[in-house]
């Protein structure tokens, strides 16, 4: 079941069907780059998923909020969501990771997490 919520995290366009998500074709070029990128668009949990495998065993919660922060901002130009909003979705998809089993807090350093899983 791993490998399922891996997948789903980490392509959810194929799974949810939405105009928003979609490679179209004058996008796709032949290569993976249209499924590694990161679009305002994903689900909360699926952004946060992308962005925690370009970390190392350690994630720092600083860097990976700004980061998150950074392409969820991208949403929207006319309502920007505040701060607070951003911050609020950001713990939820730590949350939703953690209880996955993707995730746990670390002892030695409080704002950092220790990533369990490893590519697939």
């Amino acid at each position: 079941p791993r490998a399922a919520v891996q997948m789903a995290l980490g392509k959810s366009h194929y799974y949810v069907s939405c105009d928003c998500c979609a490679v179209t074709d004058a996008e796709d070029h032949g290569s993976d780059d249209e499924d590694q990128r990161i679009t305002p668009t994903m689900h909360d949990t699926s952004i946060a998923y992308r962005l925690h495998q370009e970390c190392g065993r350690l994630i720092n919660l600083y860097d990976w909020h700004a980061s998150f922060s950074s392409v969820v901002e991208r949403e929207s130009q006319r309502t920007a969501p505040s701060q607070g909003e951003i911050q609020a979705r950001f713990m939820r998809a730590v949350e939703e990771m953690r209880f996955l089993g993707f995730i746990k807090s670390t002892q030695r350093k409080t704002d950092h997490v220790v990533r369990l899983t490893w590519g697939m």
